[in-house]
């Protein structure tokens, strides 16, 4: 179901609005991800040496270059699936660097019962860490009877026009009060490395994009697109 409720969104973005998208839609029945070893080694040298064994170069490289990614899971027991929960773990790095400043980010699940609101919390939440501004976020639960078919379908067209709304007014992501609260928090904890002399791959990071010396996220967002 979940691919199918992306698809719905997909057409309804292209069928009420005028801006050209360019999709990819990648499913973990298509994309084979080796999981996470605990290795440690995207956190203290910056690169996962998985990558070069799968497609997770691809699909780093992919959405660095997206202005809107969208991440779409089902819902098990009252979670993120496996296969989005294995991918998430890959790219935990991404969490203390902010990557994917200045992109608009969407969570989706769905669910034949619980779990939803759960479920888009937490996805919301990692993602704030990526550095999206979270513009929406869509939760369907298994539609059986005429009237929650109709709902899902208004859910739908609501989350559509909303994302063109925003992308019609925003060439580039803006920042907001939870983006903000997060990048003050990680900002202190790379100045306390700081002063105390660490010197791993994250501080360097942290300094050569300029996310140490920027005053606020949205300071960041604006000297990354100039």
């Amino acid at each position: 179901m979940t691919k199918e409720i992306v698809n719905l969104l997909k057409e309804n973005i292209s069928n009420i609005s005028d801006i050209e998208l360019d999709w990819n839609i990648y499913t973990s029945s298509d994309q084979a991800i080796i999981p996470c070893k605990g290795c440690n080694n995207c956190f203290i040298r910056g690169k996962c040496p998985l990558d070069k064994n799968d497609c997770m170069w691809a699909l780093k490289r992919d959405m660095l270059k997206s202005d809107l990614i969208i991440f779409a899971s089902p819902v098990y027991l009252k979670h993120v699936s496996g296969s989005m929960k294995n991918f998430l773990d890959r790219i935990a790095y991404w969490t203390h660097l902010f990557p994917l400043a200045g992109k608009m980010g969407v969570p989706l699940v769905t669910s034949s019962g619980s779990g939803i609101q759960e479920s888009i919390a937490y996805l919301s939440d990692i993602m704030t860490y990526f550095g999206l501004d979270i513009i929406s976020g869509l939760g369907v639960a298994s539609p059986k009877k005429e009237n929650e078919i109709e709902n899902t379908k208004n859910q739908i067209i609501r989350t559509s026009v909303h994302i063109i709304k925003y992308l019609k007014e925003n060439d580039v992501a803006k920042s907001n009060l939870r983006l903000e609260n997060t990048f003050q928090l990680m900002k202190r904890h790379y100045h306390e490395l700081n002063n105390s002399g660490d010197n791993t791959e994250e501080l360097k990071y942290w300094k050569k994009s300029g996310l140490f010396y920027s005053d606020t996220f949205q300071d960041f967002i604006d000297m990354s697109v100039e």
